[in-house]
């Protein structure tokens, strides 16, 4: 299987990393971004625009790029690379993937004709407290009033809720199954609240009382649909993750030969550079099985339960070397890692957020065991 970009995805994954690079490189500058409303840069987040990235999912005919996950993947690991605190995952891949699938074409226009441009984020309101990355809703429930309908209900957490320019929200129907729905951020009824979140994102607490709601596509049951966003938005996950744990690998490596102690740089150390080796072994895995599952992504969309089997044995890969190469760049750091002021702190934080964003390491492998067939006994060798 060749993972080998093409010339075109090399120009675009330098494009990025220009891009992201100049804001973000100094790592101060993160810091100084996330410390303030809205939590990411306006500013980049129009110039990515402006450069297409945030309508590369998404058809030309709806103001998008016409891009494939493989071209979105690129980007991902782009901003993992300097944990970029902008949306792309929830807002663009999620949300906008969502309305993609579901809208009408004049919802699919307007929606994300705005932001592919970069006058709107978008954030998918489906977690629900006590729930665990299911496709349906239960906590909210969708009330037909006339020609037009209500929700009521809350959720939490939303990721951008506070800043969202509009919401597509998931909800219970009357008849059974979960309609989704877009809601402005004016509407009556509509509260939220939001908060700073453990790796300097912004989630918010959306409640609904009676909240006017149009239906996205027609109020029938999209859990199917949703499942399958869901998991598409595992694989890119999955690539985001991967830009991060790269990062994290160069920047425990190169402290680890120009650390001294004792007289001679740490990696003299046997047992610190295996330690260092085995987090390369993690990377390189989880590299491997992201790569393949947006490839699976890309060329099989229609074969949704291999797609949704390949995000499940990529979040598994992904979230095992997630949390050893973490771990192991801050043991491997010391006392300096525990630091705000560090990058390595961030990087782990950032990516044990990605790998409860949309279920963790535990939740794949369950989804994994549970989708093995019954196997007849095999006869003992004679």
């Amino acid at each position: 299987m060749d993972f080998t970009y093409d010339e075109e995805q090399q120009a675009l994954r330098e494009a990025v990393r220009g891009l992201v690079g100049k804001t973000y490189s100094d790592f101060e500058n993160r810091r100084r971004t996330v410390a303030e409303d809205p939590g990411f840069d306006e500013l980049l987040w129009t110039r990515l625009a402006e450069m297409g990235v945030l309508g590369l999912p998404f058809a030309e005919e709806y103001g998008g790029m016409g891009a494939g996950p493989i071209e979105v993947g690129i980007v991902a690991q782009e901003l993992g690379r300097v944990i970029a605190p902008e949306p792309f995952l929830t807002s663009v891949v999620l949300a906008g993937g969502v309305v993609a699938a579901a809208g009408t074409d004049q919802q699919k226009a307007e929606v994300l004709g705005a932001l592919a441009s970069g006058e709107s984020v978008l954030a998918f309101a489906h977690a629900e407290p006590g729930a665990r990355w299911s496709p349906s809703a239960s906590a909210v429930t969708a009330t037909q009033d006339g020609d037009g309908w209500t929700l009521t209900g809350v959720k939490e957490p939303v990721p951008h809720g506070a800043r969202a320019d509009l919401l597509v929200v998931s909800a219970a129907l009357p008849g059974g199954g979960t309609g989704l729905f877009l809601v402005t951020p004016d509407a009556a009824g509509l509260t939220r609240s939001g908060y700073a979140t453990h790796d300097g994102g912004r989630a918010a607490r959306v409640a609904f009382d009676g909240t006017s709601a149009v239906p996205l596509g027609s109020a029938d049951d999209r859990t199917g649909l949703i499942a399958f966003c869901l998991d598409a938005a595992r694989i890119i996950a999955c690539n985001e993750a991967i830009g991060a744990m790269e990062v994290a690998l160069s920047t425990t490596s190169e402290y680890l030969k120009s650390r001294k102690q004792f007289g001679v740089p740490l990696n003299t150390f046997q047992a610190l550079t295996f330690r260092a080796a085995d987090m390369y072994v993690s990377l390189e895995l989880a590299k491997s099985v992201a790569v393949w599952a947006t490839m699976v992504l890309a060329f099989e969309p229609e074969a949704l339960q291999q797609v949704g089997e390949a995000a499940s044995r990529a979040g598994l890969q992904v979230s095992r070397a997630a949390r050893h190469i973490g771990q192991e760049a801050i043991q491997l750091h010391g006392g300096i890692a525990m630091t705000a002021e560090y990058s390595v702190g961030s990087y782990t934080s950032r990516l044990t957020a990605l790998d409860h964003l949309l279920g963790d390491g535990q939740h794949h492998l369950a989804a994994l065991a549970g989708a093995v067939d019954a196997h007849d006994e095999v006869d003992p060798l004679p």
